[in-house]
């Protein structure tokens, strides 16, 4: 199967196209519209299936040999040329615009693991946590994101070298959706993952180190979120140390950062909407 599908050719994207338009098509269909031999049309499928963009379905018809026809699947329909951006952009300033805090962030707490949910069915159920995340980069370069996997120390760090929200981190100081990211990679992994270096502090790729578990089994959720909650935000807590101000945790996503005092009372009242 591909690692990438940036570099989808263009002769295969114009058949990603046309599934898209008109639905499921036959080899012959394809190849009276395209006006290419039956040889290029399959060569051009073959690609797209071993890509999961597309898939093939029997379709029978009383008697004789069934046919089979070529549709997109869920992913092919994303890359199709289908745009979310504006909706994608629209919905999140509504969220961040949100007066109580406290549900701002739990939407935000169950759109990534909604999301998770997506990436999980795509990564090996157990195994070691390279694999996990070896599997996580193919999929997120599937979802044009490139990502890759790389040895630092004794845990794996998995580097994500583009922003999938471009257009939104560019006017989100808060870190709310780097939050959202790690939550959601978290979730999907089956194990902390915690952000090292963020490109929003002008490095050159995000990085999400695997957080080392006392327990031989996979973690449970409330686990992933505990830990989650304690190493999130470690890269803009460093930012602000020196003014002596601390980022909200995940359990908090969603709510503004605040200064915090260290007095208990002061800590529990972190995040709580104003009046």
């Amino acid at each position: 199967m591909s690692d990438s599908l940036q570099h989808v050719r263009p002769v295969d994207q114009r058949v990603l196209e046309l599934l898209r338009a008109q639905g499921a098509m036959t080899v012959s269909e394809l190849t009276e519209t395209l006006d290419v031999t039956a040889t290029a049309v399959r060569q051009r499928l073959d690609r797209l299936v071993d890509s999961r963009l597309i898939q093939r379905v029997k379709k029978s018809a009383g008697r004789g040999r069934p046919s089979f026809r070529y549709e997109l699947t869920a992913l092919g329909v994303r890359y199709a040329s289908a745009n979310y951006s504006v909706l994608a952009t629209a919905l999140w300033q509504e969220v961040m615009e949100l007066p109580n805090a406290l549900q701002r962030g739990r939407i935000l707490r169950r759109v990534a693991k909604r999301m998770a949910m997506d990436l999980k069915q795509e990564l090996p159920a157990d195994g070691e946590i390279s694999d996990r995340l070896a599997a996580m980069a193919s999929a997120l370069e599937r979802r044009k994101v490139p990502a890759a996997v790389k040895q630092s120390g004794d845990m794996p760090v998995l580097e994500v070298l583009a922003c999938p929200y471009p257009e939104l981190t560019s006017e989100d100081s808060s870190r709310h959706l780097c939050e959202l990211e790690q939550q959601m990679l978290s979730e999907a992994i089956g194990q902390p993952l915690q952000l090292d270096c963020c490109q929003l502090d002008g490095h050159h790729q995000c990085q999400f180190k695997a957080v080392a578990t006392t327990d031989t089994e996979a973690p449970s959720e409330e686990t992933i979120d505990d830990v989650a909650e304690d190493s999130s935000f470690s890269v803009t807590s460093e930012k602000n140390a020196s003014s002596e101000t601390h980022s909200a945790s995940p359990a908090t996503i969603g709510q503004p950062a605040t200064s915090v005092s260290t007095t208990s009372q002061n800590s529990q009242q972190l995040g709580a909407p104003r009046d």
